[in-house]
């Protein structure tokens, strides 16, 4: 039960982790439910404390690895004698840190977009810039470069890059008397032939 018990909360740990709140309070009443509702055969004092001792860790562990302030649910750790309360602070909390830790995430994926957008718009007239290129330079998977540039800015990364090329290409017609040809050297294309191409679409 015990073994089964810790493992069960090293599970909720991942959950919770993961930002499932509510499958890790589940698992967490299915662990109270096991060991201390329908257990037949009564666990030791000893058992009962190593219990105790994890889920005080898994309680705190957590918070702090997430930078979550635990002052108060020290406060009510120090103050709870029996299981059930123990648990309850559990159950409490997961919340919490999935809510803190969804937000972090959320913070370091915007940063992580706007990386990508600001290395684009500096590098945009550089004919060898793609999804490779910008992994290599700044160290992101191109999977999740480009599933996250869709995610934050609601289109392909190449579909952007290509009307950025083109919007700066229809500033220097306008703006410049530079030729065709150089204008699109200038903003990326290898050639006039990709250049009109892309113009047309």
């Amino acid at each position: 039960m015990i073994g089964g018990g810790l493992t069960g909360l090293e599970t909720a740990e991942f959950l919770c982790n993961t930002g499932k709140a509510e499958e890790a309070k589940t698992l967490v009443h299915s662990i109270y439910k096991e060991n201390f509702v329908d257990n037949s055969k009564k666990l030791s004092a000893k058992a009962i404390e190593v219990i105790k001792q994890r889920l005080e860790e898994s309680i705190i562990l957590l918070a702090e690895k997430n930078n979550i302030s635990m002052n108060e649910v020290r406060e009510r750790i120090k103050t709870e004698q029996g299981m059930d309360g123990y648990f309850t602070i559990l159950c409490d909390v997961i919340p919490e840190i999935c809510n803190e830790l969804s937000s972090q995430r959320q913070y370091s994926q915007n940063q992580s977009a706007l990386k990508i957008m600001n290395f684009i718009k500096e590098n945009y007239s550089d004919s060898s810039l793609s999804l490779k290129h910008i992994s290599t330079t700044l160290g992101f998977n191109e999977h999740y470069i480009s599933d996250l540039f869709k995610a934050t800015y609601g289109e392909k990364f190449s579909t952007f890059v290509e009307k950025m090329r083109i919007e700066k290409s229809c500033e220097l017609i306008r703006n410049s008397e530079m030729k065709m040809h150089d204008i699109a050297l200038g903003v990326g294309y290898t050639s006039d032939v990709s250049f009109r191409r892309a113009f047309k679409k």
